[in-house]
């Protein structure tokens, strides 16, 4: 066998360059002599060397002992054979090389062999790659029957179409053959054929792909789904010369969809069966489903509604509770619930949120029944009857239970309410479950099977034994034939409720008692005044010592009346006392003589020494109550007996609290702290401790009040309480006032007696009383000490004598409170029409502190009833004295030449 290949040595050196310097196998030119030639990249890097291997001997990279085949076909070569042959394995360093070799002679124009072209091929990468392929078309024949796909083909113009293995065995087809068009057609089913053929008609007529799911049947009869996929196989010319495809089977994915879509149509029939409307909303309100009922109210098809915003249709809603109840639920991912009226609909809608992990449930009544009957019960039970699936979201607690007892089902709001989880709930009788009061669930009972429906409020305990009060409805549950079965029960937690009211009423009754007391204590005050002012009169100059013992002590008992008239007042009008400086030694002093008292001998008081100059500034009465109320306690809390201890120093900025409040002091405080050793308090009572009406007290023990009324009567001396304790630790009760400073706020003067009382110099004063005693009274003190004295009933009988009387009048004491014209309109007539005839006011409802507000009036003072003669006599000459130094300075600028003016009032004085 001789070689193809002719020409010259220049002619096979440049073509061995030109064809195979890149070749990427081994290739290279030996000569006659053995030497080589030329050799390319390949063979260079195949033994190692680099181009300097032309020239070398060919067999110099060989093993010895495979120099003697090699020498021997390259011999053979040289004859003019071409030579194959296959290299033993050699082993480098990365793996073993087998390897064919073709030695091919090159022959000159002469037909004499000038050389030898040797070719090399590796045959470890060659059947590697027959392996590959092998492997690959193995694995994909696996994934075709993992899969159930397969391939096919149908040139263009045949009848004869090509199938894949994996598609023959997925249509129950021979293995072997192509099969005719017209019976592969015949697989499909038969409304499937025509939309088959149109499509591989389509491919090639216009090289339209197509993907088509299809209905088939296999040749075995058995029914299954197809996906097909065919595309055109076009040549250089723009022909479609072949149609090839695939085809999956997608039987279970199709079974999958249709189970899926009966699946949705049984959800959708079910929602659709709902009496109320229910949509599904994203977080941007718009709508991704509606029930028939829903689109029905918003009058629209479903369709349509699909991808609208909630406040597209309805816009009135932007603002409105609903709006609010969405973001809301949104926000805080919690059920919410709003109604509001739809002016576009007509009607009024409830409207519950339900959070979902896409978006809102939307569930929409129409409440306009409920609206205007206010049958919150009746809509509540419409609610459970229709909607079952949605008893769980409802507020109220829902309870079903047989005639028996036994619970059957209740939903969230009840086991939170009642603290049982609703699968321990279930079975159990409903006495068990709510610890009612058996008689009241008896009549309930009764009264429910007597009409089918009972609605009142049930007191009942929860699973911790805690009290409250249920607003209950219940409904009997009736078979088809009318017979009771069982009832169903709403119930809604009105204890807080029902606590506020009780309060209001507290607080309507103490205010009913404080106009009360008001009324009483001013009664009380015209009582005393002339009973006061007459046991003055009757003392003055009276000789006979028991005669002035008794005065002094009927004088003595007036003024504790007085005291008891002014606590009464302070309870209508407040805790307003009088604000003085007192020592709290002797107060404390004081605490200790009244608690031995209120304490058993089992309770030890301990009461620290305190310096005799600490003070505080306020009312030592109701300082000292607050102090007995603090010890009362604290013997209650000990019914074992222990030590109470009152202890107080001076508390600086750096012992505040660090969250002290708006009642803190600031600045120099006194600390009084009260510690008892009793069963204290936990934390959620002491929270409440302050409370109006909250005690701990067993019933008719304690009223609820003390505390607070404490703490008002701290805080208006601008002072704190704090109340620290723990269960079986005792309590510890800290009273922070303000320190008084050093001769600041000292008491005022003991009132002057009458020897050194201010005496009148005949001026008139016109006495305005409607009480008869008290202008009697009244004007005969006057006129014992110096005054003229005239008395009017009511204030248009005072304004008659200032404007028609004999005489000028120089200062009027009016009563505040009279029938006809009262001191209020008197005082302001006189001040617009004899603005410079002074006036005091008099009342028995104007506590001390209250009188300086009544100045500016067009009234020159205030005097309190009831009032001593010292006090009368002192307050009209400052009264009068104030008046004379006014008109004396109005009328000094007009002095022309000669002696002012003088008023009537210091005329008479002058007289």
């Amino acid at each position: 066998m001789t070689a193809a290949l002719t020409g010259s040595a220049e002619d096979a050196d440049a073509a061995f360059a030109l064809l195979f310097s890149r070749h990427p196998e081994p290739h290279c030119l030996i000569g006659v002599d053995g030497r080589i030639r030329a050799i390319n990249d390949a063979a260079v890097a195949l033994i190692g060397g680099d181009a300097e291997a032309v020239g070398m001997p060919f067999d110099s990279w060989l093993l010895a002992e495979d120099r003697a085949l090699v020498q021997e076909r390259l011999d053979g070569a040289l004859a003019g054979a071409v030579q194959l042959f296959r290299m033993p394995p050699v082993l480098d360093a990365v793996k073993s090389l087998e390897r064919e070799v073709t030695y091919v002679p090159l022959l000159d124009e002469h037909g004499a062999v000038h050389a030898v072209l040797c070719c090399t091929t590796d045959l470890l990468s060659a059947s590697s790659r027959e392996r590959d392929r092998e492997e690959g078309a193995a694995l994909l024949a696996i994934a075709g029957r993992l899969g159930r796909f397969g391939g096919w083909a149908l040139p263009a113009g045949s009848t004869r179409l090509s199938l894949s293995p994996e598609s023959r065995r997925m249509l129950e087809l021979p293995e072997s053959g192509t099969v005719p068009l017209e019976e592969a057609i015949r697989v499909h089913a038969a409304h499937e054929r025509e939309r088959v053929l149109a499509s591989l008609a389509a491919l090639f007529e216009r090289a339209e792909p197509f993907r088509i799911e299809i209905d088939a049947v296999t040749a075995a009869g058995h029914p299954l789904t197809l996906s097909v996929l065919g595309e055109p196989v076009i040549d250089d010319r723009g022909v479609v010369v072949s149609a090839r495809g695939a085809l999956w089977d997608v039987t279970e994915a199709a079974e999958a969809r249709a189970r899926s879509s009966a699946l949705e149509r049984r959800l959708d029939d079910t929602l659709n069966a709902f009496g109320d409307g229910l949509a599904f909303l994203d977080a941007e309100a718009r709508i991704s489903y509606v029930n028939q009922r829903a689109a029905s109210m918003m009058g629209m098809p479903p369709d349509r509604l699909i991808g609208m915003s909630l406040w597209e249709l309805f816009p009135e809603a932007r603002g409105s509770r609903v709006e609010a109840a969405f973001h809301r639920a949104i926000e805080a991912g919690e059920r919410t619930q709003a109604r509001e009226r739809s002016d576009r609909l007509g009607i009024w809608l409830d409207c519950t949120l339900h959070p979902t992990r896409g978006g809102l449930v939307l569930y929409a009544r129409d409440a306009t029944e409920d609206e205007r009957m206010r049958r919150a019960a009746e809509a509540a039970q419409r609610r459970v009857a229709e909607q079952a699936a949605l008893l769980d979201a409802s507020r109220d607690a829902v309870i079903v239970r047989s005639l028996d007892g036994i619970v059957q089902y209740c939903n969230a709001a009840a086991a939170q309410l009642y603290g049982w989880d609703p699968a321990d709930a279930v079975g159990r009788s409903i006495h068990e479950l709510v610890e009612d009061r058996s008689a009241e669930f008896d009549a309930a009972m009764e009264a429910t099977l007597t009409t089918g429906y009972w609605a009142d409020e049930l007191h009942e305990s929860t699973r911790d034994g805690r009290s409250i009060i249920v607003d209950s409805r219940w409904q009997l549950l009736q078979d088809d034939a009318g017979a009771p079965t069982g009832v169903l029960s709403l119930g809604t937690d009105v204890t807080r409720w029902r606590q506020d009211e009780q309060e209001r009423i507290r607080a309507r009754r103490l205010e009913s008692l404080g106009t009360l007391a008001g009324g009483i204590a001013h009664d009380l005050n015209n009582v005393l005044t002339p009973i006061l002012m007459a046991v003055q009169l009757l003392g003055q100059g009276e000789q006979e010592d028991a005669r002035r013992e008794l005065l002094a002590t009927m004088e003595t008992a007036a003024r504790r009346g007085a005291d008891m008239v002014a606590q009464v007042l302070a309870f209508a009008r407040g805790v307003d006392g009088r604000r003085e400086r007192i020592r709290l030694a002797p107060l404390l002093a004081e605490l200790g003589a009244s608690a031995r008292e209120l304490l058993p001998d089992s309770v030890a008081l301990e009461i620290a020494a305190v310096e005799p100059d600490l003070a505080v500034l306020g009312d030592s009465t109701q300082l000292l109550q607050v102090l007995t109320n603090l010890v009362t306690n604290a013997r209650d809390a000990m019914p074992g007996g222990g030590t109470l201890s009152v202890r107080a120093h001076v508390q600086h900025d750096r012992d505040a609290p660090a969250d002290a409040g708006p009642f803190d002091h600031v600045g120099a405080r006194i600390a009084i702290d009260v510690d008892d050793e009793g069963s204290g308090m936990p934390e959620e009572v002491v929270e409440k401790i302050f409370e109006p009406f909250f005690t701990t007290k067993p019933l008719g023990r304690g009223t609820g009040l003390g505390l607070a009324t404490s703490l008002s009567i701290v805080r208006s001396h601008g002072g704190s309480m704090r109340v620290s304790s723990e269960p079986g630790r005792g309590t510890r009760v800290r009273i922070v006032l303000p320190l008084a400073e050093e001769a600041t706020g000292e008491a005022p003067p003991a009132e002057p007696v009458d020897e050194t009382a201010p005496l009148g110099r005949g001026e008139l004063v016109l006495v305005v009383d409607d009480d008869a005693s008290i202008r009697l009274a009244a004007v005969q003190t006057l006129r014992a000490h110096g005054y003229r004295a005239l008395a009017a009933a009511d204030g248009r009988e005072a304004i008659a004598l200032v404007e028609n009387g004999d005489e000028a009048i120089d200062i009027v004491l009016t009563d505040m409170m009279m029938p006809v014209m009262d001191g209020a309109a008197t005082t302001a007539y006189l001040e617009e029409h004899h603005p410079a005839l002074p006036v005091v006011a008099s009342s028995g409802l104007i506590s001390r502190s209250g009188g300086e507000q009544v100045p500016g009036m067009g009234v020159a003072a205030f005097l309190p009833k009831p009032y001593s003669t010292a006090s009368l006599l002192t307050v009209l000459r400052a009264a009068l004295d104030g008046a004379r130094r006014a008109g004396a300075a109005a009328e000094r600028p007009a002095e022309v030449g000669g002696a002012p003016s003088i008023s009537p009032a210091a005329q008479t004085g002058a007289s």
